[in-house]
């Protein structure tokens, strides 16, 4: 049975570390190396040009943290790569782990020293790695836009859906990238959009807001915020279907 293949970047300025990574990741054949990167320029650079399935990325790198790679990663069309994020600074900071897990949404996340996880769990990851690029390649949709000219949306980049008062028959779609989408769909349409692409969702109110359950970030009642940036007011009757 021939395997895809796929391809992966560790970003770590210890050198122990990548080498670390890189000798279990030689276990799986299909897995191409594309790096042992240090930088956060070079790091920024190679994800943009090669985009590797997987990344294997600590807080701390030479030229600032990696939550800012994260940033731009997000701006990057068609492309969501499974992130396994560690750090040694975890213990002191709560931050850490709590914006890279809720804000960010990594894979999987470890404190170092991450050698008795990996070398346990590593085939597990690896295999989740592979399901995960093949749910999210091609996920790319091509949508109605008002002015009547197709645009291209990724589905597990949208944040909510809501539907301007003065007409129904449009909806704004906002993504984690701050874009903005102005389509004509109907609720229904978008249902099994959401459906179809497995995204956990719920209405705010009424027909008027659909969210993606995945990025509540923060929650005081009666709002919710959306990655941190987008406040969203639930009605008393929707809190059922937040969950939280």
């Amino acid at each position: 049975m021939i395997k895809s293949r796929y391809s992966y970047v560790v970003i770590e300025d210890d050198l122990h570390v990548c080498e670390g990574v890189k000798v279990r990741m030689d276990a799986f054949l299909n897995w191409d190396c594309l790096g042992l990167i240090s930088t956060f320029d070079e790091a920024l650079k190679t994800i943009q040009s090669k985009k590797p399935n997987l990344l294997f990325l600590d807080y701390s790198i030479l030229g600032g943290n990696t939550f800012s790679l994260l940033d731009e990663i997000k701006t990057i069309d068609d492309y969501t790569p499974f992130i396994i994020y560690f750090t040694a600074y975890g213990s002191d900071n709560d931050f850490i782990s709590e914006d890279a897990i809720n804000k960010y949404r990594v894979n999987k996340f470890l404190n170092k020293p991450i050698w008795e996880k990996l070398t346990e769990q590593l085939d597990i990851f690896v295999n989740e790695a592979e399901i995960w690029v093949k749910t999210y390649e091609h996920s790319s949709l091509w949508l109605d836009s008002i002015n009547k000219i197709k645009v291209k949306v990724d589905p597990y980049k949208i944040i909510c859906i809501n539907q301007p008062e003065n007409n129904p028959r449009y909806k704004t779609i906002r993504t984690v990238d701050h874009k903005l989408f102005d389509i004509k769909a109907s609720w229904d349409d978008l249902e099994r959009i959401a459906q179809e692409y497995h995204i956990d969702y719920c209405y705010t109110k009424a027909r008027d807001t659909i969210i993606n359950k995945k990025y509540i970030t923060k929650i005081q009642k009666p709002n919710i915020w959306l990655n941190d940036f987008l406040k969203i007011t639930v009605t008393k009757e929707r809190w059922k279907d937040v969950g939280i």
